[in-house]
């Protein structure tokens, strides 16, 4: 009997834990997150560069080819020279690399790199000069490179 009564508080129990793992085991995917919002705002930037990308390879043809890569390009760097608070303290999980809170200074550096190549992407978005605007993404790409290398898994 006293089997049974034991049996009967445990199922409780173990059904709360069992419920409450994957909260615990993927608190990073919860939509309010810094892991979600960091995620986010990466694909955003994927996204935004890539539909400038489309435009300085022809494959898109805006209107009006200036404010379409001007307004992505201040897009990303509304993104870009945030990055380093999508990485508060505490928030390690999803494709980023522990090196970032290890060699925060560092990873901060590169953040800031990105910003300033994405600022010299914006100078040359407002021109109607496209070659130019293409010359400055292959930096931007760099940029986004030197930084995932070492601080992306």
């Amino acid at each position: 009997m006293k089997r049974k009564a034991a049996a009967f508080l445990l199922v409780p129990f173990i059904a709360a834990l069992t419920a409450s793992q994957p909260a615990l085991l993927h608190a990073e995917d919860a939509p309010d997150s810094p892991q979600a919002l960091r995620k986010a705002e990466m694909e955003f930037m994927k996204v935004s560069l890539g539909s400038i990308v489309a435009v300085t390879k022809g494959d898109v043809k805006p209107a009006d080819p200036a404010d379409f890569l001007t307004r992505r390009a201040d897009a990303l760097y509304g993104v870009a020279r945030n990055i380093p608070t999508l990485f508060p303290e505490g928030s390690e999980g999803g494709k980023a690399s522990a090196d970032i809170w290890k060699d925060f200074d560092g990873f901060t550096a590169k953040a800031d790199a990105l910003a300033v190549a994405v600022a010299d992407l914006r100078q040359a978005a407002s021109t109607d000069d496209v070659a130019a605007v293409g010359d400055k993404l292959k930096a931007v790409g760099g940029a986004c490179g030197a930084c995932h290398k070492p601080y992306r898994e």
